[in-house]
């Protein structure tokens, strides 16, 4: 008697364990299914240097970058060079080529990278433009001196001092075309005028504010283990997700009960997923985007044009989530009733009698014999 209670309290402690960890597995499922993709839809991006690298090359910002940097330099100088001059633009243009800068960026990414990685101490790269300043300097010179040959000589002396030959409407005198191309190439070579002023970048010229020291051994210098961790969660996550997929499976009564509880919740998790991959990328393409100011007007296309590709790589992955998680919904919902029909033939079939091969003849059933009673009337 006393075993059939405790039989009968076990039955009552499981069925209540089983009911609380549904109510609290079920919920944790969708969080995790979530966080698994939007974790693996950014970090899949992020710690992809080749992707990183198509995406800011395909976005066009290099064939914009110098003409912008020329802009930006020129507003922030009081006298020198005009370097928005077209003769300029096209100095630098011919010098510091798309595929230049390209080249030095993609340099300047696989560093960084290595040092996330913890592969370097700090990030190892140099980038030497001192060719192409060179080259800029000697086309600035060639220009200058052109255009100075054709200006006339002022009637007077110029009461500025500073002389910008692009600018000028006359030589001043005793300054010969020569000359005015050899102090356009010294200001370009000497200070830059504000580009290209330090023409080699490594990781020690970075730095931040008036500190000595390289910003990635300063500020940055706990960032490198922070991403190695993060680039373990999304294995971690999708480790739990199956770890709860398969207690959701376990607790129901039946397995096919917890294959099909599992199976609405990765549909609804695909489903949203889809309807959140559409609407960020409306979003950002057509409200967030089109808003976008920024100080310099060659870039800002460029800019744009880097954000929605930068998105729509996330996006992308985002509707590849759903996709699977609604297959794999589809999948756990389909297989009880697949495996059901194939087990129903084999349990649900008539017997068959049994037969036989034997060559001999049949004998005949023998019949039963009657039994005649006779009465006996002797009486």
């Amino acid at each position: 008697m006393y075993c059939a209670y405790g039989l009968l309290a076990y039955n009552k402690h499981m069925h209540f364990a089983r009911k609380a960890g549904l109510v609290i597995l079920t919920p944790l499922l969708p969080l995790l299914l979530f966080t698994t993709a939007f974790d693996f839809g950014l970090l899949h991006i992020a710690s992809h240097p080749v992707t990183v690298k198509k995406i800011i090359a395909d976005s066009g910002i290099y064939n914009d970058a110098v003409a912008s940097a020329l802009n930006q330099a020129k507003s922030n100088a009081n006298d020198g060079l005009n370097l928005a001059d077209p003769a300029i633009k096209e100095a630098a243009s011919k010098a510091l080529t798309p595929a230049v800068l390209q080249d030095s960026t993609n340099k300047i990414i696989d560093g960084v990278y290595d040092w996330l990685d913890g592969k370097t101490p700090q990030p190892d790269f140099n980038v030497d433009l001192s060719g192409p300043k060179a080259a800029f300097a000697e086309a600035v010179g060639s220009s200058a001196a052109a255009r100075a040959a054709t200006l006339p000589v002022c009637a007077s002396i110029p009461s500025s001092q500073s002389f910008d030959v692009f600018s000028a409407t006359c030589l001043p005198p005793g300054v010969s075309a020569a000359q005015a191309g050899s102090e356009a190439k010294s200001q370009i070579l000497s200070g830059g005028q504000g580009f290209l002023d330090n023409p080699v970048i490594s990781a020690s010229t970075i730095k931040s504010g008036n500190s000595n020291q390289s910003v990635f051994a300063d500020q940055l210098k706990s960032v490198p283990k922070q991403y190695q961790r993060a680039k373990k969660t999304p294995y971690l996550l999708a480790l739990a997700t199956i770890l709860v997929g398969a207690a959701l499976v376990f607790l129901r009564s039946s397995w096919r009960k917890g294959l099909r509880h599992i199976g609405i919740i990765l549909i609804v998790a695909g489903a949203f997923m889809l309807i959140f991959a559409y609407g960020l990328h409306y979003g950002i393409n057509n409200k967030l985007v089109p808003n976008l100011k920024f100080s310099s007007a060659l870039l800002a296309t460029d800019v744009k044009s880097l954000i929605k590709n930068l998105s729509g790589a996330v996006v992308n992955n985002y509707y590849l989530f759903g996709v699977i998680y609604g297959i794999l919904g589809t999948a756990a919902i389909a297989t009880p009733f697949i495996l059901n029909k194939r087990s129903s033939p084999a349990s649900h079939a008539a017997p068959q009698p049994e037969t036989t091969t034997s060559d001999e003849p049949k004998k005949p059933e023998a019949k039963p014999s009657k039994t005649i009673k006779i009465s006996d009337d002797s009486e």
